[in-house]
């Protein structure tokens, strides 16, 4: 088994800690306004907490891989609600609407789409975080 890529490490729990921050600041906004910017918001959000939880499962996958991955997990949950199995879900067991939403919303597509040019941004600019040389004090 091969050495670990530099920063591997220290990629994940970086993106960790963004994901549970994109997750806090999501539902905050959630619970202080809904309006339509904030759906936005939220779905952007959404994507970029998916992606970064798939960078910590899976480090080594490139910025254009994950946000692809993201994109297509939350479109296809979003097209999945137009069979109204996550309101059923939901019914069953409430915090999987935090996850699957409840209702169709074609908007949230777009929103989408910016949440995975965040997360390509973001995802970069975390790689690059984690591979720089730490500086030690003497």
């Amino acid at each position: 088994m091969g050495a670990p890529i530099q920063g591997t490490r220290r990629l994940r729990l970086l993106s960790g800690v963004a994901a549970a921050g994109c997750f806090v600041l999501g539902l905050a906004a959630q619970a202080l306004d809904r309006s339509p910017l904030v759906d936005v918001a939220g779905g952007a959000l959404y994507v970029c907490c998916i992606g970064l939880l798939i960078c910590v499962a899976w480090p080594r996958l490139s910025s254009i891989v994950i946000a692809s991955l993201a994109f297509g997990f939350a479109v296809s949950v979003e097209l999945i609600q137009l069979t109204g199995l996550p309101s059923a879900i939901a019914t069953v067991f409430p915090p999987a609407r935090l996850l699957l939403g409840s209702a169709f919303d074609p908007f949230d597509l777009i929103a989408y789409v910016g949440g995975a040019f965040l997360l390509l941004v973001a995802h970069a600019g975390l790689t690059m975080l984690a591979r720089r040389p730490e500086v030690t004090e003497p």
